[in-house]
């Protein structure tokens, strides 16, 4: 029996591919035909087949690969496929500061406004950051605002938030239709401050956000949220029978939400500044601590691929360390996890978690009690502790080119340091190799040759994690 498919390569995927296996195909098929310049009309119109065809292998190729989490290059595809392990990306969260504000003294208590917004300055380095206050701060009569208690702190602050609010935006006008998708305007969405209000003929009145419609009825008032790859929120309805579908009122879906979030709102002490112009009496403003809350970054793709699988084996129950780590480590504000087994015979497992310094630790801390009382085996006792930091000291001798000055390569040299060593960029007792550190430093300009001695990195306990301690550069070879 003949193959059919004799001459066609299954795996041919580009132009080149399609265009060769054609013509030697054309020679099988028609021998008597000769001309195979890319003049001849029978050539050119195998040349736009092969055209298509490689477009055509383009798209499904690329619709093939978003099926799996291994090649799934897409955000909502990576965040579809972790919700059927169970799994829920982390989306950017912002950071919160406690903010003073220096006023001339009034007759009458002042009140800042709830949401009143303050920014920091900027620069052509450093983008203007903005932030909103979370409620009001009411400073009383004759009193200028900086006053302090007996320990030093100030007495009159108010928690200030990075992004700012979007109040009552016209989401759209429901067509009765299933499954209805509407987007919101502004980017990059908090995921948490999202709000939907439905007029569904009696007025508006809010609805309420669900992971899925699995347990939606038709009676249900439900909405699902998820964020694409340019940030913005993506409002799901149901279909009628699995969750409401909304009805037809003009301008009957609004949303109130928060834009902002992630690492760029983590701005030093004293740097939001810019007053709003509209309060006369406000003579300045400033942030005098550092982040009560850091902000974060959404989840990258590349880690969303580890731990989705990983927390997968310990849905049924936390048995093995490797479980109890995972389960840690998919709670949201944790950076980096490790367990350990205690006194043997005691049934003791010791849980070391590292925030990332979006969420307060009793929160993380209660969380994780609350999870493990959930899986844990019968009989086990948790002991759950936050890790601890452990300085390393570096020493960089650096040899650089003639044409810079020794002190700016210093500094160049130790904030790449900064930069790569950190609490929480390596795991639990995990230590960054020299020749590493010094392929990151070799690669700036300035550097010509590196030398790196680590100091107090060794014999790490397992509720250890390295931050950068004493930093010591030596530079020769350039202008004092």
């Amino acid at each position: 029996m003949s193959n059919s498919k004799k001459g066609i390569i299954l795996s041919t995927k580009d132009y080149e591919g399609f265009r060769n296996d054609m013509i030697e195909m054309l020679k099988q098929k028609l021998p008597e035909y000769s001309d195979f310049s890319e003049s001849d009309a029978g050539i050119v119109i195998l040349e736009l087949l092969a055209y298509q065809l490689d477009i055509l292998s383009y798209y499904n190729e690329k619709i093939g690969s978003e099926n799996f989490l291994e090649t799934a290059q897409e955000r909502e595809s990576v965040a579809r496929l972790c919700r059927m392990l169970g799994y829920k990306l982390r989306e950017a969260t912002p950071s919160q500061f406690d903010q003073v504000f220096e006023i001339v003294p009034q007759l009458e208590e002042t009140t800042i406004p709830e949401k009143t917004i303050i920014k920091t300055e900027g620069d052509d380095l450093e983008p203007i950051v903005t932030f909103e206050t979370q409620e009001a701060l009411v400073i009383p009569p004759n009193k200028t605002g900086l006053e302090k208690d007996e320990k030093g702190n100030y007495i009159y602050t108010v928690p200030v938030v990075q992004g700012y609010s979007i109040e009552n935006e016209i989401v759209g006008t429901s067509n009765n239709s299933p499954n209805q998708l509407f987007i919101l305007d502004y980017a990059p969405v908090i995921e948490e401050s999202v709000h939907i209000i439905v007029d569904n003929g009696l007025g508006f009145e809010e609805w309420t956000r669900v992971e899925n419609f699995i347990d939606s009825y038709s009676h249900s008032k439900h909405y699902t949220l998820t964020i694409n790859d340019e940030g913005q929120a993506q409002i799901r309805f149901g279909n009628g029978v699995s969750g409401m579908i909304p009805n037809s009122i003009v301008d009957g879906i609004q949303a109130s939400y928060r834009v902002g979030g992630g690492t760029e709102g983590n701005v030093g002490v004293g740097t939001i500044t810019k007053m709003p112009s509209e309060l006369a009496v406000i003579k300045r403003t400033f942030n005098p601590y550092p982040a009560k809350i850091q902000g974060r970054d959404r989840e990258s793709l590349d880690e969303a691929r580890v731990k989705a699988p990983a927390l997968l084996g310990s849905k049924s129950g936390a048995v093995t360390l490797r479980d109890f780590k995972v389960i840690a480590l998919s709670i949201l504000g944790i950076s980096r996890a490790n367990a350990t087994e205690g006194v043997r015979g005691t049934m003791l497992v010791n849980v070391y978690f590292y925030p990332d310094g979006s969420v307060s630790d009793e929160v993380l801390k209660q969380e994780l009690i609350d999870i493990y009382d959930e899986k844990k085996v019968v009989g086990i006792i948790v002991n759950i502790e936050k890790g601890t930091e452990r300085p390393i000291d570096v020493v960089a001798d650096i040899k650089t080119y003639s044409k810079y000055k020794n002190s700016e390569v210093k500094e160049v040299v130790t904030n790449i340091l900064k930069s790569i060593i950190y609490a929480g960029r390596y795991d639990f007792q995990e230590v960054p190799e020299s020749s590493d550190i010094v392929m990151d430093l070799i690669e700036n300009d300035v550097v010509k040759g590196v030398d790196i001695k680590l100091s107090n990195h060794t014999n790490l306990k397992p509720n250890e994690i390295i931050t950068l301690g004493n930093v010591t550069v030596n530079v020769v070879g350039g202008k004092e």
